[in-house]
């Protein structure tokens, strides 16, 4: 039989004993009733408040985890870049060492710049190419060869005029441009005598950063 409901009976038996022991049994059980009331309502509170955990950590666990693997992904990109471009010269102007073939090996997009730090067209050009270097180090070259300082640098390349720009894909290949860039822009497509290949591409005069990007990303520029 529960405690509660003995209430008559023991109001019966303490009644000879007394109104004030009466009264202090009576205290006594109301503070029983909200100790249980309490409990249940902490018990009910706990419940709530776990189900509010999983469904607030649940989803945040699962997000640090994609977080992480990306995270972890990027890092691997990194590292195999580093290890690609392990020694390669980064320095925007290579008048005084220009290496062609240790330029488009560099497994890298390239833009090789013939032109000259006096005339006015290459200074316009100048801190375009200055910041995509900057900028897109570790993921293209972009190189500068002063002709009138160093004229044996251009010699095996067919430019008529400076600024003169030069494209190579990832492979050391001359770039081929799309329809709608080759319509935008006035590329040269410079082909061997005889047997027609394809050795370089070129572009006479100054491009702005945008165009500059455009070829790159055809070219094969990571983002």
């Amino acid at each position: 039989m529960d405690i509660f409901d003995e209430n008559q009976e023991l109001i019966a038996r303490f009644t000879g004993m007394g109104y004030r022991k009466f009264v202090c049994y009576n205290h006594i059980i109301n503070i029983v009733k909200k100790l249980k009331i309490s409990v249940g309502v902490s018990l009910i509170m706990e419940e709530k408040a776990i189900g509010m955990f999983k469904k607030i950590i649940v989803p945040v666990l699962i997000v640090a985890v994609v977080v992480g693997i990306w995270v972890y992904k990027q890092a691997g990109k990194n590292a195999a870049r580093s290890e690609v471009n392990d020694g390669v010269e980064w320095a925007l102007d290579v008048t005084e060492n220009f290496d062609f073939a240790e330029i488009i090996s560099a497994g890298l997009p390239v833009v090789i710049d013939f032109g000259s730090d006096s005339c006015i067209p290459c200074k316009e050009i100048a801190p375009i190419l200055q910041e995509l270097n900057t900028e897109l180090r570790g993921k293209a070259l972009i190189k500068f060869v002063d002709v009138w300082k160093n004229s044996q640098a251009g010699e095996e390349f067919p430019f008529e005029m400076i600024p003169t720009q030069f494209f190579f894909d990832k492979e050391g290949k001359p770039y081929v441009p799309s329809k709608a860039m080759a319509e935008k822009n006035k590329f040269k497509l410079h082909l061997q005598k005889g047997t027609k290949k394809h050795n370089f591409t070129s572009h006479e005069g100054v491009m702005s950063k945008e165009e500059l990007l455009a070829v790159l990303e055809e070219l094969g520029l990571d983002d």
